[in-house]
C-alpha cells in the first residue's frame, strides 16, 4: 500500500508541475508556430521509435 501512495503523490506532483509550466508558457502555447514545431518534433521522435521497434521485431522473426 505504501508504494501505491508514493505513486499517487508522484502523479500529483507531476500534475502540479505541468500545470505550472502551462501557466508560465501560456502566451507561447497559443501561437500556431509552437504547435507546428511540437507536431514536427513529436512526429520525428515517433517515427524513430517506430523504426527501432520495427527493426527489432523483424530481427526476432528472422531467426
Amino acid at each position: 500500500m505504501k508504494g501505491n501512495s508514493f505513486r499517487y503523490g508522484l502523479y500529483l506532483c507531476l500534475a502540479i508541475f505541468f500545470g505550472s509550466l502551462t501557466i508560465l508558457f501560456w502566451p507561447i502555447i497559443q501561437t500556431p508556430k509552437f504547435w507546428l514545431t511540437t507536431g514536427i518534433i513529436v512526429g520525428m521522435v515517433g517515427s524513430l521509435i517506430f523504426g527501432i521497434a520495427h527493426a527489432q521485431n523483424s530481427e526476432d522473426h528472422e531467426g
